[in-house]
């Protein structure tokens, strides 16, 4: 035993090194030197100076040690080498510089101050620093014995020692040098009892045996305590302390070391008592401690939050059956406000705590949190939770149940303050003990710091509901499946459905008026998970299921069978449901329930389950648990992977559920006997990534290789299976690229016959792949020319335009189908298709317009009156056929459509009432005119204030050839007149009928001015006009006399006008005519 104490202490040394020497004694002396009198100043001054050299330096050495993470065990090589890496000798070299030029400083400080013995003090602080640097430099020259005892021991050491000081000292006490501290005191006062005895010896007049027992107690006296002053000097050498073994081995220490001195402790206690029984020995206090004294505390279980719930129950509803039902009532809480933890105390024989005893303890030492709790509860450990078995005659374990259960009075009287204290702090379990004989001298003892400590009432407690067109909160998964990849029986041919809360519902248990069919939820279609029989699986509530009060697994009995409900419900045939578990946040096995399908007449069926959840108020979270089918039995052999193309090409695959392409599956499923089959295809949900099924996926089975003949695939006969398709295909849950993977399970009523793995590729359609059952026809083949109908404002002018679709084809638009013109130069904005929203009356020559029609308006005068040639684009969108519903737009583009408006229908042309006509004296008339053009139709209707306006020679370029332009000068007949303007007649060979001056355009200005020549009027072209000017002119030779009233002197022009041909772009000929009445021209 000596041994091992020694071994304590000895390696005790680094511990000592590590946490103590260097912890503030810059600070230690610095007060020490503070205190000293009579100080020399320049002394004090190079003091000062010494001991914050010394305290950077230890300080350095600090942050350093402070990294090295002790490990238990130990590893005595793997430390040695993180010291001596952490730690730089020369850094310690420089610290032992430091405390001898300290110790030289003091030294020099105390002589003659009168403070000799706070200088001694001083000095032997420094020395023992001094030692502890010697015993670190030790391992840091590689000398690393015993590490691992050392440290194992240390806890105990630290903590014995600290248990037996009072606990007031205690308080003040916690490095190691401050508990030598205290037991170098404590030696002292057994030197003053030493003193005494000697004293009483002197005087002492009694027998000489009783004066020989007290010089041998006085000699035993002097021997332990220079035993035990030896110890504290190996201990203040670098130091550790005496670690906490078995109150028996401590008494055995002890003895061992008075028996060096010949004599044994109970020899020296019955000595001491013999002289002076009042006496209080330390046999008495060891044997208190033994009997009565917790020495050391431990959590064994505890939550990690003492979470107290006051939710009053909202309905009375008892939840599952049997032993673990839980009562819910209306009002009340179904959870009084307690919390459990277990607590074992040190030695396990000590005295069970009292509740008075034990309080909470948050990290700053604060403990006014226990205003707001009752006195603790401590009740014997029952061993429920542990495998222990208390027989009588038991070995003593320590162990205690601890109630700690809130006042709600004095929460509801202060509920901000108790809020403060429990904010960001973790608590530790104190449990107050007493040293016996000694006054006040309480200590406390204290576990980690583990829970902490939440309080919910109603006002903010949030239930959780499965509500319909919302999520499902029962989630869990079965094994390694979720809930989504499981099949319940709805919909099913005996019209039984999942339910959820409706929206805005009371949630109560107790009737069927809040709830509504679960539409989303349904799962009919999917395979069951294969479990093996009589071996365990597990159901594990998820988020946001694992946020109520408690669940349990029932069977699916309104889905089953009346043979299945006697299978199901025999007892010992399944085992792990209807027990009710309640939900603990922090751990994972309350979320979890194991099921065992154990009757083996189960073997190979499917079996149902429910999962019912209630929250803390007594409300459910889904009015009738959520459903889920295992099988319990072999797996089912697989055949050949059958692999199948869902190619988007039709209008309908998009809006509606598609089929697959007709697949050849040659012999794959012949010879197979079933009645029935599951098709199971698992996709990724697109807007969480979530495992989910697509539903009604069904198989179709064809006598050939095509469409219309589909077969029957209800029966075991080997034909009708060979040229399968799947239908009801959802293009949206499919992914754009790479195959989806599925299970296609033949079945013999509910047995498993063979299974085949499936494959599914959707192949998206093409750029201008336009739908094969789509039909759109051009009128004209796709040129189209027509008469626009003008969109007018309030002021009845033009602002656009409006085109029939109809105009264009030859039936309305087919669903899906958009039509637009665009223009190839990019100058207007593309035309849409879309419904009239008012009824335009025709004007010009296009057709009226009535509301909800499809039209394309042209909303620009300005384009109106461009005309480009648009190009028409038809577009067929693929609707929901991309992963995530996303659509496929394609082209129609052949034939090419092509849309313009007739120029002919488009505007008006003049030559302007500004036109100047006027005859040169080369006998040719000579024009000046504008082109000017008005809307087609324009001055009258709806467009009544539509007037001509002068146009540029670019502008009539669009349309008309303006390089080639012809024209005419247009008379109905020539009134040949005398001197005094009297018509002359009768003039052989001369009739007055109507002619034509050809006009020639000899200059078209940028600004639409033109100007136009006659040929000469005396030599004409036009036989009618040039035979009459031959006939004035014989007429004036031949007079011969009544000059004055027969001579032609100046000839009319009747009724003129100019016309003006305008061939257009498309080589059509437009005339342009603008009447000048009558013309006259000198004659001579």
């Amino acid at each position: 035993m000596e041994k091992k104490f020694m071994k304590y202490l000895l390696f005790g040394v680094f511990t000592f090194v590590f946490s103590v020497a260097f912890v503030g004694c810059g600070e230690d002396y610095d007060s020490d030197i503070s205190d000293l009198k009579k100080a020399n100043s320049d002394l004090k001054t190079q003091l000062e100076s010494a001991v914050s050299s010394l305290t950077g330096t230890v300080n350095s050495l600090q942050s350093k040690l402070d990294g090295i993470k002790i490990p238990n065990p130990v590893d005595e090589a793997a430390l040695a080498e993180k010291i001596k890496t952490a730690v730089d000798k020369d850094l310690l070299t420089s610290i032992r510089e430091d405390l001898q030029t300290l110790a030289e400083t003091v030294e020099s400080l105390g002589t003659g101050s009168g403070s000799e013995g706070e200088i001694a003090d001083i000095q032997t602080k420094l020395e023992d620093v001094s030692k502890a640097i010697g015993s670190l430099e030790a391992v840091v020259d590689g000398q690393t014995p015993g590490i691992n005892d050392a440290i194992s021991a240390l806890n105990e050491v630290k903590d014995a020692l600290l248990k037996n000081i009072p606990s007031e000292t205690r308080e003040a006490v916690s490095s190691w040098a401050e508990i030598i501290e205290f037991y170098t005191e404590e030696i002292t006062k057994l030197v003053k009892q030493q003193k005494v005895l000697a004293g009483y010896l002197a005087g002492y007049g009694g027998t000489q045996t009783v004066k020989g027992d007290i010089n041998s107690l006085t000699e035993q006296l002097e021997s332990a305590i220079n035993g035990l002053q030896e110890q504290i000097d190996t201990i203040t050498g670098g130091t550790g302390g005496i670690p906490t073994p078995d109150p028996d081995d401590v008494k055995t220490a002890l003895n061992e070391l008075l028996a060096e001195e010949g004599t044994t402790w109970e020899d020296l206690i019955a000595t001491i008592k013999g002289v002076n029984p009042g006496l209080v020995t330390l046999e008495e206090q060891i044997h208190e401690i033994i009997n009565n004294l917790i020495t050391g505390v431990k959590l064994i279980s505890t939550p990690a939050t003492f979470a107290y719930l006051n939710i009053p129950a909202k309905y009375t509803y008892p939840f599952g059956e049997g032993s673990t039902a839980i009562q819910f009532t209306e009002g009340k809480s179904v959870e009084g406000l307690t919390t459990s933890v277990l607590l074992q105390v040190f030695p396990a024989n000590a005295k069970k705590p009292d509740g008075s005893s034990i309080y909470l303890v948050d990290g700053k030492g604060n403990d006014d949190i226990n205003s707001y709790f009752k006195e603790p509860i401590v009740k014997d450990y029952s061993g429920l939770d542990l495998a222990v078995t208390k027989a009588a005659g038991a070995i003593p374990t320590g162990l205690y149940e601890v109630v700690f259960e809130l006042d709600d009075s004095a929460y509801a009287a202060n509920p901000k303050a108790f809020g403060d204290l429990i904010k960001g702090a973790k608590f530790a379990i104190a449990v107050k003990t007493s040293v016996s004989g000694e006054a006040g001298a309480d200590r406390y003892l204290l576990t980690d710091f583990v829970p902490k400590i939440s309080y919910t009432d109603a006002t903010v407690y949030k239930p959780i509901y499965s509500v319909y067109s919302s999520d499902q909160e029962i989630n869990f998964t079965v094994g390694d499946k979720t809930v989504s990849e499981l099949p319940n029986r709805f919909p099913n041919t005996n019209s039984v459905s999942e339910y959820v809360w409706a929206v805005g519902s009371k949630y109560n248990p107790t009737t069927s008026a809040d709830k509504v069919i679960a539409a989303n939820d349904s799962r009919v279609t999917l395979t069951p998970a294969d479990f093996e029989p009589n071996k365990e699986f597990t159901v594990t509530l998820l988020s946001n299921a694992d946020k109520a009060y408690a669940f349990y697994i029932g069977l699916d009995l309104q889905n089953a069978t009346s043979s299945e409900s006697l299978l199901w419900q025999k007892a010992g045939a399944i085992t792990g449901i209807n027990t009710v578990y309640k939900i603990i946040t922090d751990v994972a096995t309350s979320k979890q329930a194991k099921i065992k399908i154990a009757d083996a007449a189960l073997d190979g069926q499917n079996i149902g389950f429910r999962v019912y959840v209630i929250n803390q108020d007594g409300t459910l979270v889904d009015p009738d648990g959520r459903a889920f089918y295992i099988h319990n039995g072999k797996t089912t052999t697989t055949g050949t992977t059958l692999d199948f193309t869902l190619k988007i090409n039709k209008g309908t695959n998009g809006a509606l559920p598609a089929n697959s392409d007709i697949l050849d599956a040659g012999t794959a499923l012949d010879g197979i006997e079933f009645n029935s089959y599951t098709l199971t295809i698992a996709l990724k949900n697109y807007s969480d990534g979530a495992t989910v099924q697509q539903t009604n996926a069904t198989i179709l089975a064809y006598d050939k290789l095509s469409e219309g003949t589909s077969g029957t695939f209800a029966s075991g006969a080997t034909n009708h299976h060979r040229y399968l398709a799947i239908a009801n295909l959802r293009a949206s849950l499919l992914q754009d690229d790479g195959i989806q993977n599925g299970v296609l399970v033949l079945k013999d009523g509910t047995t498993e016959v063979k299974k085949y793995n499936i494959t599914i590729k959707k192949v998206l359609p093409q750029a201008n792949e336009w739908p094969t059952d789509v039909s759109v026809v051009y009128k004209d083949n796709g040129n189209i020319t027509l008469a626009p109908n003008f969109v007018a404002n309030s002021g009845e002018k033009v602002v656009g335009a409006v085109i029939k679709d109809t105009e264009i084809l030859t039936t309305s638009l087919p669903a899906n189908v958009s039509l637009s013109l665009i223009d190839p130069e990019g100058r207007y904005a593309p035309v849409v298709s879309a419904k009239a929203t008012t009824a335009i009356a025709s004007n010009n020559s296009g057709t009226s317009i009535t509301t909800d029609t499809d039209v394309l308006y042209i909303n620009s005068r300005e384009a109106v009156a461009a005309n480009p040639q648009y190009i028409g684009q038809l577009k067929f969108t693929y609707k929901g056929v991309r992963y995530g519903g996303g659509n496929v737009e394609v082209q129609k583009t052949e034939p090419p459509l092509l849309v313009k408006f007739d120029i002919a229908k488009l505007f008006d042309y003049s030559v302007g009432s500004d036109l100047n006509i006027s005859l040169g004296a080369d006998n040719k008339a000579y024009a000046i005119f504008q082109i000017q053009r008005i809307f087609y139709g324009g001055g009258t209707g709806k467009i009544a204030a539509e007037v001509f306006e002068n146009i540029t020679k670019a502008q009539l370029a669009k349309f008309y050839n303006v390089d080639n332009l012809t024209g005419q000068l247009n008379i109905t007949g020539i009134n040949p007149l005398n001197a005094a303007n009297g018509v002359v007649s009768p003039i052989t060979s001369f009739t007055s009928a109507a002619a034509a001056l050809n006009l020639k355009v000899v200059d078209f200005f940028n600004d639409g001015e033109i100007r136009a020549e006659s040929e000469s009027i005396l030599s004409p072209t036009d036989k009618g006009l040039k035979d009459n000017i031959a006939a004035i002119i014989a007429h004036n030779t031949a007079l011969t006399k009544d000059f004055d009233s027969l001579l032609v002197t100046t000839i009319v022009l009747k009724s003129s006008e100019v016309e003006i041909t305008l061939k257009d772009v498309y080589g059509t000929n437009h005339t342009v005519k603008e009447s000048i009445g009558d013309i006259t021209i000198p004659f001579i």
